[in-house]
């Protein structure tokens, strides 16, 4: 991984000032294609997946997520039920050296 500071007057000492770039060889690219495409087919066949995990299910995005928790949120406050609680946690701040 090689970082790339973004600019900007942007502080040098804090690691979020930076991205970070990686660089991988042909041969792990297609390793990594092999075991993405044998997972994915594992995890359809055996059902493993929630349906909260959408990052990781083909054709969702994390558009869906945003609007499943504004659904929520609507829902909630014009029926007058228990209130709900979010949190949104960057694992990229703070976990920086975690790939």
């Amino acid at each position: 991984m090689q970082l790339v500071y973004k600019g900007h007057d942007k502080d040098k000492t804090d690691h979020a000032s930076y991205k970070g770039i990686y660089l991988n060889d042909t041969l792990a690219t297609l390793f990594e294609g092999l075991i993405l495409a044998r997972l994915t087919t594992h995890t359809e066949l055996g059902n493993t997946l929630t349906s909260n995990q959408l990052g990781s299910k083909p054709c969702t995005q994390t558009h869906d997520a945003i609007y499943s928790l504004i659904s929520t949120i609507q829902y909630n406050k014009y029926t007058l039920q228990k209130p709900t609680y979010v949190a949104f946690v960057d694992c990229s701040t703070a976990y920086p050296s975690v790939h």
